[in-house]
């Protein structure tokens, strides 16, 4: 009776999730089939209880037994179909989760080369006029004051440069 009762509360809290239109069906086919495998299954123990043995006998062999059948079959329906939605759900959660993936990859790296290309520039920033520089003193250091060197910046290489022209000049 316990698990009768446990089973009634399992089974209530079932049909109150959602059940879609494909699986109300299936649902309603496995509640018959419990109910006529119960009242059967309630049927042969009062034959039991009242030690009618054959009778009980004869019931379980030719009723019960196909309801059972039924039941099982019911049973096993509705978990096919549930297992097929949940292999269907985890499949698009899987493609997700995937394209999700592909997504932050692509995002890495176009990040990566922004990075690489910001870096380049950067770079080139501080080589460039150190290289103009380095050249504008070697020019010096070999005796030539002609030459003056364009200053293209206010930071302190460009203060450099400038500080170089200065003393061309002087």
């Amino acid at each position: 009776q316990e698990l009768r009762s446990r089973n009634n509360s399992i089974v209530s809290d079932y049909q109150k999730s959602y059940l879609s239109d494909k699986e109300r069906p299936l649902f309603d086919a496995m509640t018959t089939a419990t109910a006529a495998y119960r009242g059967t299954y309630d049927e042969v123990l009062r034959f039991s209880v009242d030690l009618k043995t054959k009778e009980a006998t004869d019931i379980v062999n030719t009723r019960l037994k196909p309801q059972y059948r039924r039941y099982i079959e019911s049973v096993a329906a509705d978990v096919t179909f549930n297992k097929t939605n949940a292999d269907d759900a985890g499949k698009e959660i899987l493609a997700s989760a995937q394209s999700a993936k592909t997504g932050i990859l692509i995002a890495l790296s176009l990040a990566l080369i922004m990075g690489v290309g910001v870096s380049i520039l950067i770079t080139r920033s501080i080589t460039h006029p150190l290289a103009t520089a380095s050249s504008l003193i070697t020019t010096v250091a070999g005796g030539d004051l002609r030459k003056k060197a364009d200053v293209t910046s206010r930071d302190e290489l460009g203060q450099m440069v400038s500080a170089v022209n200065n003393m061309i000049d002087n």
